[in-house]
């Protein structure tokens, strides 16, 4: 039961949910588009300390998977997160980068 004035709405018609997708490594390069990883992703913020990069030829490519200023970020891995919810909001200095789903 919802408490009053409050309305039962479908996750998804409130956001545009993505998945990302997994390159292979032989896919990095040392310079490019940022990319995101599971580990990438902090509890509240994007951690740059391990960065990898993907050819510039991808935003074209992948025009979907390129992250904008204001996107929310979340890593489900459970192994990965010790069970706990990692999030994040993309900020002005996160873009342009795009994301995978696993490392």
């Amino acid at each position: 039961m919802l408490p009053d004035g409050w309305k039962n709405i479908e996750f998804g018609k409130l956001f545009d949910i993505k998945s990302g997708l997994g390159f292979k490594y032989s896919e990095y390069r040392d310079t490019g588009i940022p990319l995101i990883k599971i580990d990438n992703i902090g509890y509240g913020h994007i951690k740059w300390e391990n960065k990898s990069y993907l050819p510039h030829e991808y935003a074209n490519e992948y025009p979907d998977l390129l992250l904008k200023k204001g996107d929310i970020l979340l890593a489900l891995n459970r192994p990965i997160t010790q069970n706990k919810l990692k999030i994040a909001r993309v900020c002005e200095n996160d873009v342009p980068s795009t994301r995978i789903s696993h490392t």
